[in-house]
C-alpha cells in the first residue's frame, strides 16, 4: 500500500506541474520562475501529506494495518477535503479497534 500512495503522490506532482506549465502557455504568460515552482510543489507536498495524514495512521499507527484501513482510506480521499470527513477518518484512525465490544489488544 505504502508504494501504491507514494506512486499516487508522484502521479499527483506530475499532474500539477503539467497545469501549471500548461496553463501558461495556453495564456502566453511566461513560466514561472525555479523558485516559484519549489514554492508550490513544497506547499503541495505538505498538503498532501496534511490531507492523507488519517490514511497513512490507519496503516501504521498501532503498528499494524486496520481491518477497516480501506474504509478510512476511501473516506479520508472522498470526504477529507470537508473538515468534518477528515476530522472523522482521523477520529476513526486513532481509535482502538473493537472485537465482540471490547477494545483489542495493541500490537507492537
Amino acid at each position: 500500500m505504502r508504494k501504491f500512495l507514494i506512486g499516487l503522490a508522484v502521479a499527483l506532482f506530475a499532474l500539477l506541474c503539467a497545469l501549471i506549465v500548461f496553463s501558461h502557455v495556453a495564456t502566453g504568460e511566461p513560466l514561472p520562475s525555479l523558485g516559484d515552482l519549489a514554492i508550490v510543489l513544497v506547499t503541495g507536498a505538505f498538503g498532501l501529506a496534511i490531507y492523507f495524514l488519517p490514511t497513512y495512521l490507519a496503516h501504521n499507527y498501532h503498528g499494524h494495518e486496520r481491518k477497516n484501513f480501506t474504509a478510512i482510506a476511501v473516506l479520508n480521499f472522498l470526504l477529507g477535503w470537508t473538515v468534518v470527513g477528515w476530522v472523522g477518518a482521523l477520529i476513526w484512525a486513532l481509535s482502538d479497534e473493537e472485537v465482540d465490544g471490547k477494545s483489542a489488544p495493541v500490537r507492537s
